[in-house]
């Protein structure tokens, strides 16, 4: 994570990088949200996007109108400035009203708001595998019970091209290979907690051992088979759609997307530019020579396994 902070990264290429997430996904915690008849009787709402990153998700959350209020405000928080000044860049442009962006952690975020009873929905979006999750939990529900809100934690890993199952390990061995890839870059244990979809005891004692009720997990993987929406935890969900993240692209988008990985960014740092671009040359030319035909131009659909977590006070 502290590659984010980084002067040298771009919060501005990871914005124009990273997939977005599903419609789908919003219609699905909305409407558990509203079913909250606490959390939408407060007059004034806040939904807090903890780190918001660049504020992908936070100005998604306000396009979906989440909060189901022309009053609601939505805040952004990130520990890193590199992050939030992309946040506040796009806010200038969009000059989108009743959101705005702060500097903060999990440890720390609930300054403003412990006394806050207008706090309705607590969101954090990929980067639940960088908490110290106890304190997150206990600092969210502390905010949380003055409103009785609700929690939505929902997280993305292993990157899958949809129509080619093949590659699936030349994709592995960029991304874990300590010979091939940047295995060796990645911040631990977080990048591990992430790549088992927070299914760690430390993630689901965590969540048991916390005041929140009406705790649900649910966990997608893409497997080989290409059925792309495999439920892992055996709930007979019907609407899997709304987990599924996708993104079509061209394979240079898809170079462009891993050079937002913060272990590439942190072998540039330690290796330099050379090294860490020749690993990804050498993939793509893997990709290139197993696949006849693809090229930088050629468009694919891009798929990951996904977490959600609801819960409520």
């Amino acid at each position: 994570m502290s590659e984010f902070s980084n002067t040298k990264f771009s919060g501005e290429n990871y914005a124009n990088g990273r997939p977005n997430y599903p419609p789908q996904l919003y219609d699905k915690l909305k409407a558990i949200y509203l079913e909250n008849k606490n959390a939408t009787a407060i007059k004034d709402p806040i939904l807090i996007d903890l780190g918001c990153g660049p504020g992908t998700a936070t100005f998604q959350l306000k396009a979906a109108d989440f909060l189901n209020n022309p009053n609601g405000k939505y805040i952004g928080i990130d520990p890193s400035l590199k992050m939030i000044e992309a946040a506040e860049k796009q806010l200038s442009i969009s000059k989108e009203a009743n959101v705005e962006f702060k500097i903060g952690n999990e440890l720390d975020f609930g300054k403003d708001f412990v006394d806050n009873s207008n706090v309705a929905v607590i969101t954090a979006v990929q980067c639940c595998h960088w908490f110290d999750f106890p304190a997150f939990l206990a600092n969210a529900y502390k905010i949380l019970s003055k409103s009785k809100g609700n929690l939505f934690l929902y997280g993305y890993i292993n990157t899958r091209i949809l129509e080619y199952p093949e590659l699936d390990g030349i994709i592995d061995d960029l991304d874990k290979g300590f010979e091939t890839g940047f295995g060796a870059y990645w911040d631990q244990p977080g990048r591990k907690y992430l790549s088992d979809l927070l299914t760690d005891d430390f993630f689901m004692k965590s969540l048991e051992q916390s005041d929140f009720k009406n705790v649900s997990v649910s966990r997608y993987i893409n497997k080989s088979d290409r059925n792309p929406l495999v439920l892992l935890d055996n709930d007979e969900i019907t609407d899997k759609p709304h987990y599924f993240l996708h993104k079509r692209a061209t394979i240079k988008h898809f170079r462009e997307y891993v050079t937002t990985w913060s272990a590439y960014n942190r072998c540039k740092r330690e290796k330099g530019d050379e090294f860490a671009d020749k690993l990804i040359d050498d993939f793509f030319n893997k990709i290139f020579k197993t696949i006849p035909g693809l090229s930088y131009d050629s468009e694919v659909n891009l798929v990951w396994n996904t977490y959600v977590i609801s819960a409520n006070c």
